[in-house]
């Protein structure tokens, strides 16, 4: 066994310098080249029913890695590790169909066999799922259990309780729900996933785009490119018209789906892209589901009194789903957005912790109010799940 090991850790070692000498050698991404504007910037990120995204050179290195890793069994003997011992893994996941929005709103929706896969995996690898709270105090006291694990849910989205909650409930694991408060006031489907949701939805169609797109140009909808091309436009007249309350960016919605000819009637009687009502919330298991902060209007002003305003606002509707003032100390950036100002007002707000979408294990050096976290999607393959699990994912460089 001693010696698979050594040999596993030389070909990390090999592989990872590979990697290294071929990032210096590719064009950097063009992921980063979206828009400042939050409405705009969201629905570019949410593209329309994005196929799975091409597998870069790096990519496909950091798989070779991950395949020598899971057959020497160097990933079983790093998961057994004193060193993942000492680390906390923290899942994010964002939605779990009811439907088909997994294939409109890829980035944030996983399908529920998908799903179900991932908490099997947890449970035949031997790991430890503790609620987020526990974890981090567990963490920091250095007496985390060996393989442990947290999971965690952004936004609150109503198919949490419907599909995720039961699943969790079957294997008994525990989970943090994020929610962010105005739309479970608001029930209307979230703004701005409708838009990609509604572009996919109408695939193959094109329409005309008067008064929906800022020069008029047409709603197209039949190859991937042109999906995005459109919801990029339709975010930037959002921004434009200034729409930010939920019932003028639902106006809009209707007006986008009426012109393409899609029954958006029967889109919110489903409540496809809907959060949890206040009841759905407030009936959640709370021996199971730690319900905590994530603003109220899914939002971080630069003003630092607005910021306490949403935090505030987000406290108060929570209490009112059931949430004791006093627990809800635990916080998650919106679109994963950190900026150096946002953890010392957290921290005067009384917020113990905070998760980002920064890629990572925590570890106890970790900063408490910059915990990593990784987002699991369905362009994530069992190999790569295993990897983070284990470990091994963390080990490589996580650029490019």
């Amino acid at each position: 066994m001693l010696s698979e090991v050594a040999a596993a850790g030389y070909v990390l070692h090999a592989i990872r310098r590979t990697a290294d000498t071929q990032r210096a050698k590719c064009p950097p991404s063009n992921r980063s080249l979206v828009s400042s504007d939050p409405i705009t910037a969201e629905a570019t990120r949410n593209r329309g029913g994005t196929p799975s995204r091409p597998v870069s050179a790096t990519e496909a290195l950091k798989a070779g890695v991950f395949s020598v890793g899971r057959s020497t069994g160097f990933f079983q003997v790093l998961r057994d590790s004193r060193w993942r011992s000492t680390r906390l893994l923290v899942l994010c996941y964002h939605g779990v169909s009811q439907a088909d929005e997994h294939e409109g709103v890829r980035e944030l929706y996983v399908p529920a066999d998908l799903f179900r896969r991932r908490m099997i995996a947890l449970r035949n690898g031997g790991y430890r799922v503790l609620s987020l709270a526990e974890g981090l105090e567990r963490l920091a006291s250095g007496t985390l259990p060996p393989r442990a694990v947290a999971l965690t849910f952004d936004d609150g989205f109503v198919d949490f309780s419907r599909v995720a909650a039961p699943i969790l409930e079957e294997f008994q694991y525990p989970a943090t729900v994020y929610v962010s408060t105005e739309y479970v006031e608001a029930q209307l489907p979230v703004f701005p996933p409708i838009l990609p949701y509604l572009v996919w939805k109408a695939r193959g169609r094109e329409a005309d785009g008067n008064g929906l797109t800022v020069d008029g140009s047409a709603l197209k909808t039949e190859t991937e490119a042109e999906r995005a091309e459109t919801v990029a436009r339709l975010g930037t007249s959002v921004a434009e018209m200034k729409l930010k309350e939920p019932a003028a960016r639902d106006e809009f919605a209707a007006r986008v789906a009426q012109r393409l000819g899609l029954n958006y009637g029967s889109i919110k009687r489903d409540r496809l892209l809907h959060l949890m009502t206040e009841q759905e919330v407030a009936d959640l298991r709370r021996d199971l589901f730690d319900i905590q902060l994530h603003t109220h209007r899914h939002t971080q002003p630069n003003d630092r009194q607005l910021f306490q305003s949403e935090i505030g606002d987000n406290r108060q509707a929570l209490a009112k789903m059931g949430a004791s003032p006093q627990t809800l100390t635990h916080f998650c950036y919106p679109n994963g957005e950190v900026r150096p100002e946002l953890p010392v007002w957290l921290r005067e707000l009384g917020v113990k912790s905070a998760t980002t979408c920064v890629p990572g294990i925590a570890d106890r050096d970790s900063d408490a109010l910059l915990i990593p976290r990784f987002v699991d999607t369905q362009d994530v393959d069992s190999l790569k799940f295993e990897a983070w699990l284990c470990g091994a994912a963390a080990l490589l460089p996580r650029r490019g």
